[in-house]
């Protein structure tokens, strides 16, 4: 099996060889990882987002167009870019979704919810999610890695102090990766100080 071609693999699929749709699965699986690992802040279940991953390859197998790519290593880069952009569309339209049927639920427009101690956000604030999704797939490749981290903890609604805890860094440190932040994605409410922060 691991010998067959991508667009061999597909073309069986298509002609009603289901066996092998596990097999182009786990060729695509690190896809799946690498969506995971750059919106940490959707709360993922390995169930649900296993199910859903497979439905939406199942959609692009059969979309996609088997005469793209002079090569095979060409046509596989159309493929699992295809896929990859499938599935955050996907994953993005179901969280957009979520928000959509809680906000309808909703007895007040704004309700407050604590999120730890001394913090509190508003429920319309959850939209910033989204929002920050869309941030974090432009400007992931300007990060570093802490950066990046220091950007999910913000969103999170964390104070600068407790974002140097959990990076395990110096406040002096923590400082010159917002800057980092600052100087990619620009000013925001969510790399503001705010008066608990240190």
């Amino acid at each position: 099996m691991d010998q067959l071609d991508l667009r061999l693999l597909i073309q069986h699929y298509r002609q009603g060889n289901e066996d092998v749709f596990e097999e182009i699965f786990k060729r695509s699986a690190g896809i799946i990882y690498q969506i995971r690992r750059r919106y940490p802040a959707i709360e993922w279940d390995d169930d649900d987002s296993h199910q859903e991953a497979r439905i939406v390859l199942h959609q692009v197998i059969h979309k996609v167009d088997l005469t793209k790519g002079k090569t095979e290593k060409e046509f596989e880069r159309i493929f699992f870019g295809y896929y990859q952009r499938s599935l955050f569309n996907h994953f993005l339209n179901q969280l957009r979704r979520e928000k959509t049927t809680k906000r309808k639920s909703m007895a007040e427009s704004v309700m407050m919810t604590e999120v730890h101690e001394h913090q509190y956000i508003s429920e319309n604030e959850e939209d910033y999610l989204v929002m920050w999704m869309d941030v974090y797939q432009t400007c992931a490749n300007e990060l570093s890695d802490e950066a990046y981290q220091l950007l999910n903890y913000r969103l999170q609604g964390h104070t600068m102090r407790e974002c140097a805890k959990k990076l395990h860094r110096g406040s002096k440190h923590t400082q010159e990766l917002l800057n980092q932040l600052r100087d990619v994605i620009g000013e925001s409410d969510i790399l503001s100080y705010r008066p608990d922060d240190w």
